[in-house]
């Protein structure tokens, strides 16, 4: 059962810190950054190791894998150890595989250091709600926190995308590899100096997370629907956004700056989503009717751009609008950690179910696209499997309609 939020008590809106919440998400999109620095250079790190797509859709979404695996045990791990270790960790992570990518000589080596920047990626974004959470003093400021904090991944892979046009072709991908690593080394430091504890001492005195709690909470069905939803849209956003700047180099002749410039835009359009989304929620939109809206919008949306003759430049728009209507998802199913956590000292464990169906998603999204481009014999045929995750999406925001009503109760 979901617990019941408490009101806030009069005089306290003005307590939230706002700018341990800027630190946190800034974090947060950073630990994104690698997820921005594949797509754009895919082509030629596939020519310099002479694989294939599916190969290539491996590359980007091994990042993935721990999260896919262990969101779950990294959530309770952060309840356990505290968020703010688990935060920084995560950076040190990020950074470190990074910087070991930049020298990998074979496939296989970039493989290892990207599962490595995985393992920093999921151990950041677990522990970083919670730590939104403790510095919001009201609900409402809650869910627009935790709006603003599912633009994390737009804004990180994004931002990273555009500095491909920074560097000259000829400096190749590595150098990418290194600027991400200096970028980790920066985050750190602001990380160690401006997250500190409650000065209320509230984080100190609250209770720490037995195996008993721990078990209830990560076997509760709501969090689990909604790490379903959210994997509906990693499906598609992610394996569509991994693969839009091969897709238009291949189908509408853009430059490599052309194509990860269009593609970049069309990322950050998601965090249009994400603050409409936590908006929407302050107001009292129903969660369910978010998730629905926006899973069978990108169905649709998706389907249209890879299954369709349609001009490059609408095809275009269409890829903004899908990101920016999807960008609800995060948004709405991120804040409901709060929401469906039986106790605030077990946010953490509920994120880690979130974090961990998301990740699954990332995870099956680029290489499932790959081989449906390579298997079904081109890019039009695509679309049918966008279009069947999003379906799914909609009969899974159904289910949460249910399991919130009833909780409600």
């Amino acid at each position: 059962m979901a617990a019941v939020e408490p009101k806030a008590a009069a005089g306290t809106m003005a307590a939230t810190r706002w700018g341990m919440v800027a630190i946190v998400v800034a974090a947060g999109i950073a630990a994104a950054t690698p997820l921005g620095k594949v797509p754009p250079v895919l082509p030629e790190i596939l020519a310099e190791f002479d694989h294939d797509k599916i190969v290539g859709g491996w590359i980007a979404s091994i990042l993935h894998v721990a999260a896919a695996a262990i969101g779950i045990v990294v959530g309770s791990a952060a309840d356990a150890w505290g968020h703010r270790r688990m935060l920084a960790f995560g950076i040190v992570c990020v950074g470190g595989g990074s910087l070991a990518g930049a020298f990998a000589d074979s496939a296989a080596m970039l493989l290892v250091t990207r599962f490595v920047e995985g393992i920093g990626f999921v151990t950041t974004v677990v522990g970083a709600p919670s730590l939104i959470a403790e510095a919001c003093k009201s609900d409402a400021h809650r869910n627009i926190a935790l709006g603003i904090w599912g633009a994390y991944f737009p804004i990180g892979w994004g931002l990273m995308a555009l500095s491909v046009p920074l560097f000259p072709a000829a400096a190749g991908w590595r150098v990418l590899w290194l600027f991400g690593a200096s970028i980790m080394a920066v985050v750190l430091i602001v990380i160690v100096v401006g997250v500190r504890p409650d000065p209320s001492g509230a984080a100190r005195r609250r209770a720490r997370a037995s195996p008993a709690e721990i078990r209830a909470a990560a076997l509760m069905p709501g969090p689990w629907l909604l790490g379903l939803a959210f994997a509906m849209f990693t499906i598609q956003w992610v394996g569509l956004m991994t693969w839009l700047p091969t897709y238009f180099l291949e189908t509408a002749q853009f430059s490599r700056t052309g194509a990860a410039i269009a593609t970049a835009l069309v990322v950050m359009l998601e965090t249009v989503g994400n603050v409409a989304a936590g908006w929407l929620l302050a107001k009292g939109f129903a969660r369910w009717r978010l998730i629905a809206i926006a899973l069978g919008s990108m169905g649709v949306l998706s389907f249209l751009i890879l299954s369709t003759g349609l001009p490059g430049f609408v095809k275009i728009v269409c890829a903004g609008v899908f990101s920016a209507v999807g960008g609800m998802v995060p948004s709405a199913v991120l804040a409901a950690g709060p929401v469906h956590a039986p106790a605030p000292h077990l946010i953490g464990t509920v994120n880690g179910v979130l974090v961990q169906g998301s990740n699954i998603g990332n995870l099956i999204g680029p290489p499932a696209l790959a081989a449906a481009v390579v298997l079904l014999g081109g890019w039009t045929e695509a679309g049918w499997a966008t279009l069947i995750a999003g379906g799914v999406g909609v009969l899974v925001a159904l289910a949460v309609r249910a399991i919130e009503r009833e909780t409600s109760r």
